[in-house]
């Protein structure tokens, strides 16, 4: 869904307001709270936030990003913030760990839906979440994640379907 965010995108960029500025970053900190220093060096307390709106894959997002416009967190539709490929770098355990075989790297890397084939075969492997959680999608062999994707179904029912899309992607190198 979206792979490299650039300035063209931008539909409209404004700096947030104190009021939206404390509602972002306590959804950020309940959300991730591992990432509370991250969050004081990126976003202090009377620090400046800004908010840039555009359109990809026929999607809205909300990127949300530091003074020098750096993009960390983005939003779909005013949901939950989710971190980009850079802060999930640097924080790798903030979201649970999904893995795809060698066969399914390929096409992760192109934007493909990850399907339950490649997470429950051999060089795959899955932590026990919900549908519709957050997670990071790493290659097999790998050190760094590869995608950010939102399950489709539980942990529990790609293993017993074993069939169909388990992970949609959100954002991929």
């Amino acid at each position: 869904m979206l792979k490299k965010f650039t300035r063209d995108m931008v539909g409209s960029s404004n700096r947030a307001k104190g009021s939206v500025y404390k509602k972002i970053r306590r959804s950020i900190l309940e959300a991730y709270p591992m990432v509370e220093e991250l969050i004081e060096d990126i976003f202090p307390k009377k620090g400046i936030m800004n908010l840039a709106t555009c359109k990809a894959g026929g999607t809205k997002f909300t990127f949300i990003m530091d003074e020098e416009f750096a993009p960390y967190f983005f939003q779909l539709k005013n949901g939950t913030p989710i971190p980009t490929l850079r802060v999930l770098h640097q924080y790798p355990d903030m979201l649970p760990r999904f893995q795809v075989d060698d066969g399914a790297i390929k096409f992760v890397l192109k934007g493909s839906d990850i399907f339950c084939a490649g997470l429950t075969s051999k060089g795959g492997s899955m932590v026990d979440v919900d549908e519709g959680s957050i997670v990071a999608i790493f290659a097999e062999g790998k050190e760094y994640a590869c995608s950010i994707g939102l399950t489709t179904m539980s942990t529990q029912e790609i293993k017993d379907k074993n069939d169909g899309c388990g992970v949609k992607q959100v954002h991929y190198l």
